[in-house]
């Protein structure tokens, strides 16, 4: 467990919160306490997917289809509201470890676990049918293991028996490797499915694999469907079952109530012969272990009993800050299931994430309540900075700034030279101001990265902090008053920019375009080297209207390319991502009647294959022949990706290739619609003009125009004038991601310095 951050909610609902759990797809855990005392997870989803069409009703279904589930072997759901600002849920909290890190740290499960585990996961499965829920995806990380017995979790993806699915239409939902046959191949799923899932885990609990291996989900798609499982590295007395459960055939499959008769009685006859030597007590010669309530069985060996009851203990202290801080939004985390990891903690990368304290005093609601004090401060120091000229420059000194090439009016004796002599002119490094405080896009991280690293080269004391959570966690940290920038790779709504007049004192948000990341189509096609495709092609392909590859209209865009009659196979992102909403955005624009699909987050199509991030996608159109998929250039170039990428027919004349360069010239055909300061822009999706790339999105700095908290006024206009500099967009040029144009930059930087 991890202690809550500066900006994590101190109340959801009733409960008080006391630390973080982790982070789901959709948000952050924390661990909670109700009014009487017990101890709940709660789970609060990410703003910026609340306010998504028709969320908020599959959330409400899905959190009452979750409070229906009652068994012993279920985390039960105590609360919800899906209608709240930011919308929760709530279950009894579960200490414990999930099978997966149970196996990755201590190993194998003995026979008489397994069989104790099977008991368990049956009659949860049991509470959850009689419910009229099929979970679809039961698998390691959604069982959790408890002194008492497992629990499964995450009803994300749950449905109700004969109805159509709660999540997108198209998409095969649940983990390769423990999916049934008929989830692959789009037959009618029952309650069947989760006990061909039930088998998996048992057989991956007992050999620490899937009995399908491992690989692509492409591969063990197809194992699952075609071939037989591996089980010869089974206990004997599981093996049968396991056998049975993994069927192809749904019908062939034990029902629950007989899956869960027979785990039952295997565990009430005893331990049988596997317990190995260790694990029998030295007096009696009976294996050791956690003995389960239900007919006293054998549960865990001590061990993983000792690590299950020491789980999520640990509490890491929350850094110290100058005033007490008060309750704020919840501060989601990156990542697709509205009720993930509602009982357990989220992956170590979500972990890992901290936000930095605010130096003292550089909270507005401190400057708020101390700015009688500050004003006479000032007036003090204003009459001695009039009477001597070396204390007036040493009192300016968080303001004012120095010009790092060594010349003009602030120079002075001690100034670094700049990396060039053009951006040396751009931007100078402040004197003695606090720490930069940002966090949001993830997707410019490699930018900001890159940035930081140049940036604090030449001003070595500036000191510049940025926290990849994600566009809609970083935007709420910042309406929160805890950051002076956040990355978004939107511009603000129109409640956004009001609500941040609260927080920029005398002023508001304004969006400040920075980079365009181009989004590259790549594909793996046998002997074609050269492919070009236009909006209508690209559509009907990701909507699978066109599924050959020398289809006509794809030849009469290639001719003399020797197209094969290969099936195509289209990769979409299955989980939220700017990327989805940026192809949609472009086929909505140039392909209307093609593309009739709502942009967002989530993959709104209804063919093809999914794929989990840039990575999973490029990974299966790497592996797997008549493929397609598209991802950041920006991913493609900083992983080495080679694979080759498709040039859109835009209507000007010659196709046009994904690169940055061409990615600039598209930007250079948005349209500004911001107003003032504010530099928010249309793209133009439909662009003709010679060398310009149409499929791309701009990520934004959003600053305050007036209102910054001073400590750290002067590095935010240092530094996004370095941002914004020939030098700086230069930086991220050869990183895949787009230089703003110059007429353009020259205008942020301008909007830069009126900044106060």
């Amino acid at each position: 467990m991890k202690a809550l951050a500066v900006g994590d909610p101190r109340h959801v609902g009733p409960y008080r919160i006391t630390g973080r759990l982790g982070a789901g797809g959709m948000g952050v855990v924390y661990l909670g306490s109700s009014p009487g005392g017990r101890e709940v997870a709660v789970k609060v989803i990410r703003p910026e997917l609340a306010d998504e069409p028709g969320f908020r009703e599959r959330f409400a279904r899905e959190a009452s289809a979750a409070q229906a589930v009652s068994g012993a072997f279920t985390a039960a759901v105590v609360g919800a509201d899906p209608h709240g600002e930011a919308p929760w849920l709530a279950t009894l909290y579960v200490r414990g470890l999930s099978l997966a890190e149970a196996i990755a740290r201590h190993g194998t499960l003995p026979e008489w676990s397994v069989c104790g585990l099977g008991a368990g996961l049956a009659e949860a499965l049991q509470a959850i049918h009689a419910a009229g829920l099929i979970h679809r995806d039961l698998k390691p990380s959604n069982v959790l293991l408890a002194a008492d017995g497992p629990r499964v979790i995450d009803f994300g993806i749950a449905m109700e028996a004969g109805a159509e699915a709660l999540t997108s239409t198209g998409l095969i939902v649940g983990t390769p490797g423990f999916m049934a046959p008929e989830q692959f191949i789009r037959r009618p799923v029952g309650t069947a499915a989760d006990v061909f899932c039930l088998g998996a885990v048992l057989a991956f609990a007992a050999t620490g694999e899937g009995p399908f291996g491992t690989g692509s989900s492409h591969a063990m798609g197809y194992r699952v469907v075609h071939e037989e499982p591996d089980l010869t590295a089974l206990p004997a007395r599981v093996r049968d079952v396991v056998a049975r459960c993994l069927a192809k055939d749904p019908a062939a499959r034990p029902t629950v109530p007989e899956l869960l008769d027979e785990l039952a009685g295997l565990v009430a006859s005893g331990p049988g012969p596997d317990p190995a030597p260790q694990e029998r007590d030295a007096t009696s010669g009976q294996p050791r272990g956690v003995t389960l309530p239900l007919r006293g069985a054998l549960w865990l060996p001590v061990p993983l009993a000792d690590a299950v009851d020491r789980a999520d203990t640990e509490t890491v202290e929350p850094p110290p800050t100058a005033d007490p801080v008060p309750d704020a939004e919840p501060v989601p985390a990156e990542p697709p299931s509205p009720i993930a990891d509602t009982a357990g903690a989220g992956s170590p990368e979500s972990r890992n994430h901290t936000i930095s304290p605010r130096p003292p005093g550089s909270d507005p609601s401190w400057v708020r309540r101390h700015r009688t004090k500050l004003l006479i401060s000032c007036l003090l120091l204003g009459a001695i900075g009039f009477l001597s000229p070396r204390v007036g420059a040493w009192i300016t000194d968080g303001s004012e700034s120095k010009d790092i090439s060594g010349s003009g009016a602030g120079a002075g004796a001690g100034s670094s030279p700049g990396p060039s002599a053009s951006a040396s002119r751009a931007f100078e490094c402040a004197d003695r101001s606090g720490p930069l405080l940002g966090s949001g896009s993830s997707a410019q991280k490699s930018a900001v990265d890159a940035w930081i690293k140049a940036y604090t080269a030449t001003c070595p004391e500036a000191q510049v902090n940025y926290n990849p959570i994600g566009s809609g966690a970083g935007i709420t940290e910042f309406l929160a008053g805890t950051t002076a920038f956040t990355g978004s790779d939107a511009a603000l709504k129109p409640a956004e920019s009001a609500r941040s007049k609260t927080v920029c004192e005398g002023g508001s948000a304004i969006n400040l375009p920075m980079l365009g990341s181009p989004i590259a189509i790549a594909y793996h096609v046998p002997g074609v080297d050269d492919l070009v495709l236009d909006a209508p092609a690209i559509a009907k392909i990701f909507d699978s209207k066109i599924t050959k590859w020398n289809d006509a209209a794809i030849r009469e865009l290639n001719p003399g390319v020797n197209l094969p009659a290969t099936t195509i196979q289209a990769f979409h992102r299955s989980d939220q991502s700017v990327v989805n909403r940026t192809l949609s955005d472009y086929l909505n624009a140039s392909a209307p009647a093609e593309w009739p699909y709502e942009s967002g987050t989530g993959w709104p199509g209804s063919g093809g294959l999914s794929a989990n991030g840039s990575s999973g996608v490029a990974a299966q159109v790497k592996q797997v022949a008549g493929s397609i998929g598209y991802f950041d250039l920006s991913y493609a170039s900083a992983s080495g990706e080679n694979l080759p990428t498709v040039k859109i027919s835009t209507g000007a004349a010659g196709p046009v290739e994904a690169t940055t360069e061409n990615a600039s010239e598209g930007l250079g055909t948005a349209a500004i619609v911001g107003t003032g300061k504010d530099l928010a822009l249309a793209l133009d999706y439909t662009t003709k003009a010679e060398g310009a790339y149409p499929l791309l999105y701009v990520t934004y700095e959003i600053v305050c125009d007036k209102g910054t908290y001073p400590g750290a006024l002067g590095t935010l206009k240092s530094f996004l004038s370095y941002t914004s500099s020939e030098e700086g967009q230069r930086t991220i040029s050869g990183m895949g991601y787009a230089p703003l144009p110059s007429a353009l930059t020259a205008k942020v930087r301008e909007s830069v310095r009126t900044i106060t």
